[in-house]
């Protein structure tokens, strides 16, 4: 189906259950692309922030319990989000948010460190390709798994 025909439809499924109190799972169950949710009615579970797509989760967020958002598109595609509703994240100490953020500082100084240090070698160092030697190795390795 070409992009604007898959609007339509979403846009259609929308209003059944926006205007016509059409049934969100029934809808999502006979429509949706995504197997796992189609087979639970649209069910994908409960979700944290960090596990959607900014696209989806700026509609969410303004989403009241129960209510159901309009068409999104996003890389994936075409989306329609019921709230089911929202629980609170996991409690946890200024401690271990702390401990947690300082990880994750390390690991991107890290990152930036080794990307610089890659740059500064290449940019020292001339690079030839050995294409024979490529494929010896390649060809030994494919041979060591037959």
């Amino acid at each position: 189906e070409d992009q604007l025909a898959v609007r339509e439809k979403a846009i259609a499924i929308y209003k059944k259950v926006t205007a016509d109190g059409a049934d969100f799972g029934a809808l999502a169950s006979l429509h949706s692309d995504h197997k796992d949710s189609a087979m639970k009615g649209g069910e994908a579970g409960w979700i944290t922030d960090d596990k959607v797509v900014p696209e989806l989760r700026a509609v969410i967020s303004q989403l009241k319990t129960g209510e159901v958002s309009q068409p999104i598109q996003t890389a994936k595609g075409i989306h329609i989000v019921k709230n089911q509703g929202v629980r609170p994240g996991p409690d946890r100490s200024v401690d271990e948010v702390v401990a947690r953020l300082r990880v994750a500082v390390r690991k991107k100084s890290a990152e930036r460190r080794r990307k610089a240090l890659v740059r500064d070698l290449a940019s020292k160092q001339s690079v030839e390709i050995d294409v024979a030697a490529v494929k010896k190795v390649i060809a030994e390795v494919i041979a060591s798994r037959q």
